[in-house]
């Protein structure tokens, strides 16, 4: 049995205040195997967070060497010494090269993931003058930041089976590290105060040998002599008990390292087989192709399997405590696992994608919604409701059955459910795709009438008549007031341009449908800096959302607001660097690195997003162009381990501070959906149209309007305000109930009972005469509860006009 070396305590309980690590990653890996259940991220050559048991789980701050002669100098990997990190070939796996710039050393680490255990392994070969090798100690230090946080660690130096090995605890969690050459010393204290970094730095010697550091911001140290050994394997193990741990760290460093190393390669190089060959339209020779297709696939939990998170990053992470830890992006968005999905579906694999659909319908609340993050299990983080979340598995599962890719998995259910959340809280959503305001927005509302058109495809699929002309009247009333709702006619940000596409129309739900110009509202606009404007009129901000409408064929690509908007989007939001052309999300973003440099925290300035590059390189080749230049610069984005980030920097360049203009900032690297944005330009390139095109929606409104319905929708979620004379007035409701309406003052009444459908949804019409010249008035009797609204609702009659409707 293990036991705890002896009762010396470390001093300086709790240690300083934790913080993670820089987001801007240089690698990301892990197993392919689903036995292996751990990944792992690698910055400035350095082991960064550790995830285990699932890839939403971050475990570890960082674990790296350290050096010193004992009298005159002290180094650590990520300061002073000169370091080179590259991918292997084939896998997510890594090689690191480092050396002392006076030359007394240099040092060769291979990171990678035992093949079928929970355990890092890390190969490391240190070379060093042999004046330099008698005097040269190496020190592996780690940080655990169990259960997602540095607080609360426990910390142990153990001895079992003849062997003294370092561990930590905590909530059940356990951690051990060992070498596979024995550790000289050991230690374990408070980050800041008796750790061995701090121990070291003071004097160059490690005279600390503490056996334990409880409840605190934790660190191991464990010293080598090199002299005995200069190639060693530090291996990192996980457990749900201390046996577990320390069992698997045994299991895993009595294997040969060049034996785990053949299985992982082999491992990851079974995926060749799984995907199209789209290197051939990539222009860097399939190496971020081959990159993105394997990232994709490793951001897929091993236990919870369908579910990817958006990114193994949390960004500028070093600036962020343990609650912001629990909000990185290793969590499931609904909008980022399906373009995830997609880009694999792309790429030719149908089984994750399929997976990821059932674990979405597994993930659905009994209402059809979709939390706006959640856990791999399924449990809610945020709970902002995004309607293009809603939507977007919708599209996925209708991608799936155009491409036979169903199985034996009936998604309908989850179709239907989604549908009627659509109707009950749409069309404006509470936020839109940037998570930060509501109201109506054209991306929201293109993936909006995309995915009720596809779930009127499953319902009549299923003869179920009712529910696909509701769902299609729906889609044909929101497609009419697209540019009512979304368009200014009084831009301002380019001269000539007037008329054009807002980010936004901050109206929200229970707002009555909006009337008058989409651009006279102030929005506000979050993250801006103390002493900035944070209230725009609406007609000042815009972003390229409005693209999704031509992506998903709602609208065509030459269409003349959408080309407009593009020059206003160009002339406010483009950005050109040596990496390549890529735009900012929305003018006056304020998340993003901070003017002077430094990390987003609360408030920042937005930068060049790549994956704005690959929604550009798709409109362009719908609209006839060529899209090639969008896939070279995609890849000049790109790191030289072919990470793809969410954010580049684009002013001059800050040595000092690591910024290059076109090169990652500290947030997220990677961003997922960059990289399955980047696989689906190289299919639609490959295929000489847009990948994620609906032809059913394409053949709706751009080819074929003469189908199209002409009713307009009232409920209490969105009051309509006026209806046209001539036209039918469709009053939705979640339940069964009696409009009791007049079109003369009271002076009549009439009692319409509603109609129920599939979709839970009840609804009734009533047609307003072409003579009509009073206001509609009703009152809504509740059948089910019998009792009345409580409230009269009136809407005015007005003649009819030609254009879109209200």
């Amino acid at each position: 049995m293990a036991r705890i070396r002896g009762n010396n305590h470390a001093f300086g309980w709790p240690g300083l205040e934790p913080r993670w690590t820089h987001g801007d990653k240089d690698g990301i890996g892990t197993a392919y195997s689903a036995a292996s259940r751990i990944w792992f991220t690698v910055w400035n050559g350095i082991v960064t967070e550790v995830y285990y048991p699932t890839v939403d789980m971050p475990q570890l701050r960082d674990v790296q060497l350290l050096f010193t002669d004992g009298q005159s100098f002290f180094h650590q990997e990520t300061q002073y010494l000169e370091t080179c990190i590259q991918r292997m070939p084939s896998c997510l796996g890594y090689r690191v090269e480092g050396r002392d710039p006076e030359g007394r050393y240099a040092y060769v680490k291979e990171i990678i993931a035992d093949p079928h255990l929970p355990c890092l392994l890390q190969r490391v070969t240190v070379r060093a003058k042999p004046e330099w090798l008698s005097r040269l100690k190496t020190y592996v230090l780690c940080a655990p930041h169990l259960d997602v946080g540095g607080s609360q660690n426990n910390a142990f130096v153990v001895q079992f089976c003849g062997r003294e090995l370092l561990m930590a605890e905590k909530n059940g969690t356990w951690l051990a590290l060992m070498c596979s050459t024995p550790f000289s010393r050991l230690s374990v204290g408070y980050v800041g105060a008796s750790d061995g970094w701090t121990d070291l730095s003071h004097g160059f010697q490690f005279d600390w040998q503490f056996d334990q550091a409880l409840n605190g911001n934790v660190a191991l140290t464990g010293e080598l002599e090199l002299a005995a050994a200069q190639e060693f394997v530090v291996g990192i193990a996980f457990g749900n008990s201390q046996q577990r741990a320390i069992a698997t760290l045994f299991q895993s460093l009595a294997q040969p390292f060049e034996s785990q190393r053949s299985r992982f390669v082999e491992q990851w190089e079974r995926t060749h087989k799984s995907h199209d060959p789209l290197e051939d339209q990539s222009g860097d020779g399939g190496h971020l192709f081959h990159a993105s297709y394997k990232l994709l696939l490793a951001h897929e939990d091993k236990a919870f399997q369908g579910a990817i998170v958006a990114s193994l990053a949390i960004p500028w992470g070093q600036a962020k405590g343990d609650s912001e830890g629990e909000g990185g992006y290793h969590l499931v968005w609904t909008r980022d696992l399906v373009q995830c999905a997609g880009g694999l579906l792309a790429a030719g694999n149908v089984e994750t994608p399929l997976r990821s659909l059932i674990y979405l319908a597994t993930s659905q609340s009994d209402d059809g919604s979709f939390a706006q993050n959640f856990w791999v299990d399924g449990t809610p983080f945020w709970t902002g409701i995004q309607l293009d979340e809603l939507a977007f598995p919708i599209l996925l599962a209708h991608k799936l059955w155009r491409s036979d890719g169903l199985r034996g998995f009936d998604p309908y259910p989850m179709v239907l459910k989604a549908a009627a959340y659509l109707i009950r809280q749409g069309p404006a959503t509470r936020q839109e795709r940037w998570e930060e305001a509501g109201g109506y927005s054209p991306s929201t509302l293109a993936v909006y009438i995309a995915a009720l058109v596809c779930a009127a495809n499953f319902a009549a699929n299923r003869g179920d008549c009712d529910a696909e002309r509701l769902l299609l009247q729906v889609a044909d009333w929101v497609e009419a007031n697209i540019e009512a709702w979304t368009v200014t006619n009084e831009g301002t940000l380019l001269e000539g341009v007037r008329r054009h596409y807002v980010r936004l129309n901050p109206f929200q739900p229970g707002d009555p449908l909006p009337v008058g110009d989409a651009g006279g509202l102030a929005l506000t606009v979050n993250n801006r800096a103390e002493g900035l404007d944070h209230s725009y009129p609406a007609r000042e901000i815009v972003d390229a959302g409005f693209l999704e409408l031509v992506r998903y064929g709602v609208r065509a690509a030459d269409d003349p607001i959408i080309s407009d908007s593009i020059r206003v989007v160009d002339a406010t939001l483009k950005v050109d660097t040596p990496s390549g052309t890529c735009w900012r999300r929305y003018n006056n973003d304020g998340y993003g690195q901070r003017e002077d440099g430094g990390p987003f925290v609360g408030s920042g300035k937005g930068r060049g997003w790549p994956l704005l590059t690959g929604e550009r390189g798709h409109y362009e080749l719908a609209s006839g162009r060529d899209a090639r230049q969008y896939v070279r610069w995609l890849e000049g984005f790109a790191t030289p381990t072919h990470l793809l980030p969410e954010q580049v920097w684009d002013e001059d360049d800050r040595p000092e501070q690591h910024l290059k203009r076109g090169r990652p900032t500290g947030s997220a690297v990677p961003l997922l959906w960059a990289h399955a944005e980047y696989i689906k330009l190289l299919r639609s390139v490959h295929d000489g149209r847009v990948f994620d095109l609906i032809p059913e929606v394409a053949d709706r409104y751009i080819r074929n309007r003469s189908i199209l319905h002409d009713v307009q929708f009232w409920s209490i979620q969105h009051p309509s305000g006026s209806v046209q004379c001539g036209r039918t007035l469709r009053i939705l409701a979640e339940t069964a109930f009696e409009a009791h309406f007049s079109l003369d003052n009271w002076s009549t009444t009439t009692d319409t009972q509603s109609t129920s459908t599939n979709l839970g949804i009840d609804y009734c019409d009533i047609v307003i005469p072409d003579s009509q010249r009073v206001s509609l008035q009703f009152a809504l009797f509740w059948t089910v509860q019998r009792r009345w609204e409580g409230r009269d609702f009136e809407v005015n009659c007005t003649e009819r006009e030609g254009g879109p409707s209200q």
